[in-house]
């Protein structure tokens, strides 16, 4: 694994890039791994450290990284913008490519990374999509995560929260009102998807949003299908309490990643 800085002087984004194994097959595409956000990043930071090693063992040049306010890349989270982080995933995109001297990507994205990697996919060349648990529709997202943030506040025995929207914070982290907004507006069938194989939606746990979804990319005239990796999780994962063992979407994540080099 090799951590670094890339990107322009004024905007530093930090990678991670685990370069194919030499044993391994030689591949066509290399893969992106676009994080989802808040407390979701931290709860699969694990996982998708272990899945861009497996993918590196399998012969798939990786690179997993922070946009611009998050994690080590540059900026605070007051200066986070949802808005921008299309544009650091085509430039994460491009690095990638320099990196690993293909030609081609598979975008892998969770939560709002995922429906953020269908924004960026039209300016990159992209063969597959993988979308696990992608966010369908920016308001109910946001709704869920003031639910959650109430639900914390309750049991941490903090003072009840004022109501959802009127602060600018959620979940501990900074949320201005522009973000709220942002965030809100956001939507993963606004955008058409471009790309030359696949894309696939893992789903680890039943949502009608994602059927709908897939539908919805099939009328497009995309080969899009549903991968239900349902995973069993305790009370308090499910309430954002502690970390996302997710074996079955990571297992059927790189079979989609594999079967998209042997189409």
């Amino acid at each position: 694994m090799k951590p670094f800085f890339f990107g322009s002087t004024d905007r530093q984004l930090f990678g991670a890039f685990h370069a194919a194994d030499e044993d391994a097959p030689r591949r066509d595409a290399a893969v992106l791994l676009c994080y989802p956000w808040m407390a979701e990043y931290n709860m699969t930071h694990w996982a998708f450290r272990k899945l861009a090693a497996s993918l590196a063992r399998e012969g798939f040049p990786t690179l997993r990284f922070d946009y611009g306010g998050t994690g080590d890349s540059m900026g605070s989270a007051e200066s986070a913008d949802v808005t921008q982080w299309p544009s650091d995933i085509v430039t994460a995109g491009k690095e990638l490519l320099e990196l690993s001297g293909l030609a081609t990507l598979t975008l892998v994205g969770k939560g709002l990374g995922a429906t953020l990697a269908v924004a960026a996919s039209k300016e990159l060349p992209v063969r597959e999509l993988v979308l696990w648990d992608p966010v369908v529709a920016g308001g109910d997202y946001v709704a869920e995560l003031d639910r959650i943030d109430a639900h914390q506040r309750l049991f941490r025995l903090y003072p009840p929260a004022p109501a959802p929207g009127t602060r600018d914070e959620l979940l501990g982290f900074a949320v201005p009102r522009s973000q709220r907004q942002a965030l809100t507006a956001v939507e993963l069938v606004r955008h058409t998807p471009k790309l030359s194989g696949a894309l696939t939606l893992v789903a680890s746990s039943p949502s009608a949003g994602f059927t709908k979804a897939v539908e919805h990319f099939k009328g497009q005239g995309l080969r899009a299908s549903l991968v239900e990796a349902i995973e069993d999780v305790d009370e308090a994962a499910a309430a954002g309490q502690s970390a996302l063992l997710s074996a079955k979407p990571l297992a059927a994540i790189t079979q989609a990643v594999q079967q998209g080099e042997r189409s």
